[in-house]
């Protein structure tokens, strides 16, 4: 708790000395996010692990919190959550609907949509989830934007 409470003690002076973005700048930024949400989207759904990998910042900041409700801190271990939980996994159909993208600063974005999301487990079986998902997305040292923080929940159907 005390690293997200820092993260946004972070965000918010980073909102106050970063440079106003012109509505055009603002436009350019929602559509390079709302093209990198769709690459993750696409690489969720293929199982591509390379690519998922790529989605995220690789950071210790990093926290994903998955729909089971399991928190992970720092990049190390988000990369090792992913590939176990897709060695279980034959298929999965993940929806976004309606994503809302707000560019906060030049550096930072967050972005909340729902889901519709059908998973089929090696294991135990197919299991069908509706919920939400909300990112906290940060621009890399190269301009790329990259997942910093990840919540997604699932109600069942």
């Amino acid at each position: 708790m005390r690293k997200l409470s820092t993260l946004c003690v972070s965000l918010v002076a980073l909102g106050c000395s970063s440079v106003a973005l012109t509505r055009s700048e603002i436009a350019v930024e929602e559509q390079a996010l709302e093209e990198r949400f769709q690459e993750w989207v696409t690489a969720v759904n293929n199982r591509t692990i390379a690519d998922i990998d790529d989605m995220f910042m690789h950071s210790e900041d990093l926290v994903v919190i998955s729909p089971n409700g399991n928190r992970v801190e720092g990049w190390e271990n988000q990369e090792t959550a992913i590939r176990n939980y897709y060695q279980d996994v034959n298929y999965v159909n993940f929806v976004p609907l309606a994503p809302s993208i707000h560019v906060i600063t030049d550096e930072f974005a967050s972005m909340i949509y729902r889901h519709s999301t059908t998973t089929d487990f090696r294991m135990t079986g197919r299991a069908a989830n509706a919920g939400w998902g909300t990112m906290l997305w940060q621009k890399d040292s190269d301009g790329v934007w990259r997942i910093l923080t990840s919540t997604i929940s699932n109600n069942s159907l």
